[in-house]
């Protein structure tokens, strides 16, 4: 009698709890939203090699979030760039969680720029596995206007994959 109860009760339980996932997905803010929230933070930023990673990886985003379909040649070159412009500057971060945060933004950023046909499934795994070192390196910042930035940069790419 008590495990038909107690199925009953979990049967009554999971639709609820379902639904209430559902809608947390709903209220999710925008990318664009997510974005503006991202650019009104860099001008906090003091430090000029801060202030051009992040002024790029805004800038990458820009153009992410305009494409439609794939992105034209001129997009992927001008994103190649901005990368580059990244890469150079996360070479002299001494501060080891900041650069892991920054290696695993790159990663993904290399492989949103290749949209590799070929194997979309093992880039949607390998992207996936660098927004979750992100995620858990983020859940450590204590900073809270860097926090802010992370954390709308790590919402910006789960709703890129499909992972929100």
């Amino acid at each position: 009698m008590k495990v038909i109860r107690a199925l009953l009760a979990l049967a009554a339980i999971v639709p609820l709890s379902l639904s209430a996932q559902g809608a947390t997905r709903a209220d999710a803010p925008s990318p664009a939203a997510l974005l503006d929230r991202i650019k009104a933070n860099l001008l906090n930023i003091d430090a000029p090699a801060e202030k051009e990673r992040w002024g790029a990886n805004v800038a990458l985003w820009d153009i992410k979030l305009a494409q439609k379909d794939k992105l034209s040649s001129a997009d992927q070159k001008k994103m190649k760039e901005l990368l580059d412009k990244i890469r150079a500057n996360v070479e002299h971060v001494m501060y080891a969680p900041e650069k892991e945060r920054w290696e695993a933004n790159i990663a993904l950023w290399e492989a949103a720029i290749s949209q590799a046909p070929e194997a979309p499934s093992v880039n949607a795994g390998r992207m996936t596995a660098f927004l979750e070192v992100i995620k858990a390196n983020v859940a450590k910042i204590s900073e809270a206007t860097e926090l802010e930035r992370w954390q709308a940069n790590r919402d910006l790419w789960a709703g890129a994959l499909g992972k929100r």
